[in-house]
């Protein structure tokens, strides 16, 4: 029934059309009105649009823009930048690996050890001086890149006794009033470049002295050093050797060499196995012989040298050439190549041309009489008839090459036909005479 009065009532209709309408509005407005962070309550598809797509447009305007430099950015080389910030300090620069910095000593020189030593003196032991200053040897047996010193003394109340023009005097081995004084090795250790005495050696009363020297024990160790100190005796002249070990600075042994009219003494690797070797050379009187020489050999154990094996010359020499006749006598020349020729030398001959038997042939010395080109020397070795050796009654080796000893030698020859003439040659003593060819000829050209 109201309804009924509403509809017929015109101004009721257009009241509540009229308050329809606001209240849709009022709600409207809730929808899209901010929150205070900015957030906007509930979901409105249409709104929403129409905000964020104005901001989306403007974001790519931005960012496509070339950003122009400020003031800041822009200097040359004759202003200075308006930038009124303060500039970061630049901070110095560090490597990665840092490591402490231990510089190594400088190396001592010899004029820097002179001058460490030349005053130096203990109670009445005063250095060997040429000069003036200490006779002395430099050798780095301890490999830290440091040489120690090996200092020569002599014990003497008066200084200028200490000199080697002195000590050295041949007068004073046959004054009447001559007296020996006492030697000393005195050896220096090596701190950083600072030499502090290590060790002393005595090396007895001597009267003259002679020498002073070092050289290694073995080539392929600078740990191992002998330090040889001459003097001169009544009977001729004495080596003193010391052997020293690195990097303890040890004093393994000693040996002593002598020269005399029957003894010489020769240090070298007679085995070639790097450590240096002793040969004793002693002539002695020897009934039905002569004079023989015996040979000792001297080898290094370790720790000191020992005997090791030990021959002789004169009787060997004369065996080895009584069978070198008899061999060439009984035709078998083929036998004396290989029992009487160092296969070396036979090689050198062979390369000029010839055969074993024509290289022999030159190698005896047959040559000086018959032209290898022209004769055979098959016809002359097959042929001899008689060798004559001159008889050895010493030990004829004098002169010693690289190979070993030689010394020249001519003899008789007669083949079948009765022809007679000198042939001449060499005999070598190998420089190991120990082994089973201790003699072996030599062409002399």
């Amino acid at each position: 029934m109201k309804m009924a009065q509403v509809r017929g009532n015109p101004l009721h209709l257009i009241i509540l059309l009229l308050f329809t309408i606001m209240l849709s509005g009022c709600l409207s407005f809730q929808k899209v009105s901010p929150t205070a962070d900015g957030s906007k309550k509930g979901k409105s598809p249409e709104i929403s649009i129409n905000i964020s797509e104005p901001k989306e447009e403007k974001k790519k305007e931005d960012t496509g823009k070339i950003q122009e430099p400020g003031v800041s950015q822009v200097t040359n080389a004759n202003e200075t930048s308006l930038n009124t910030e303060r500039p970061r300090e630049k901070s110095a620069e560090r490597p990665s690996d840092v490591r402490t910095l231990n510089p190594k000593p400088p190396l001592l020189t010899p004029e820097e050890a002179i001058k460490q030593l030349e005053h130096v003196h203990y109670k009445n032991l005063y250095p060997v001086t040429v000069n003036e200053k200490p006779l002395l040897i430099l050798k780095d047996i301890t490999m830290d890149g440091q040489p120690e010193a090996f200092l020569l003394m002599v014990e003497t109340n008066r200084r200028e006794e200490s000199e080697v023009s002195y000590l050295s005097d041949y007068s004073r081995l046959f004054s009447e009033n001559r007296e020996a004084m006492k030697f000393y090795l005195v050896v220096y250790g090596n701190q950083s470049g600072k030499l502090h005495r290590t060790l002393t050696v005595s090396l007895g009363k001597r009267y003259v002295y002679r020498s002073f020297e070092a050289t290694q024990l073995n080539r392929y160790d600078s740990t191992r050093l002998i330090i040889a100190v001459g003097f001169q005796t009544e009977q001729g002249f004495e080596k003193h050797l010391l052997i020293f070990k690195g990097p303890q600075i040890k004093l393994l042994s000693s040996f002593d060499l002598k020269e005399t009219l029957s003894i010489k003494s020769i240090l070298t690797d007679i085995d070639d196995d790097g450590n240096l070797d002793i040969l004793v050379m002693e002539k002695a009187m020897e009934e039905g012989v002569g004079y023989e020489t015996f040979l000792t050999w001297f080898k290094w154990n370790g720790y000191r040298f020992s005997e090791y094996k030990s021959t002789n010359v004169v009787r060997n020499l004369r065996l080895f050439l009584k069978n070198v006749a008899d061999l060439l006598k009984e035709g078998e020349y083929r036998k004396v190549i290989y029992s009487a020729i160092d296969r070396n030398i036979l090689e050198s001959v062979k390369k000029k041309g010839f055969s074993d038997v024509g290289a022999l042939f030159i190698i005896l010395g047959f040559d000086r009489y018959f032209d290898p080109n022209l004769s055979k020397p098959e016809d002359v070795l097959g042929n001899i008839k008689d060798i004559r050796f001159p008889e050895i009654l010493e030990n004829p080796f004098t002169k010693m090459a690289e190979g070993g000893w030689h010394f020249k030698i001519s003899y008789r020859v007669t083949i079948q036909n009765g022809l007679s003439f000198i042939a001449e040659s060499k005999i070598v003593m190998k420089k190991n005479p120990f082994g089973k060819k201790q003699f072996s000829f030599s062409p002399l050209r």
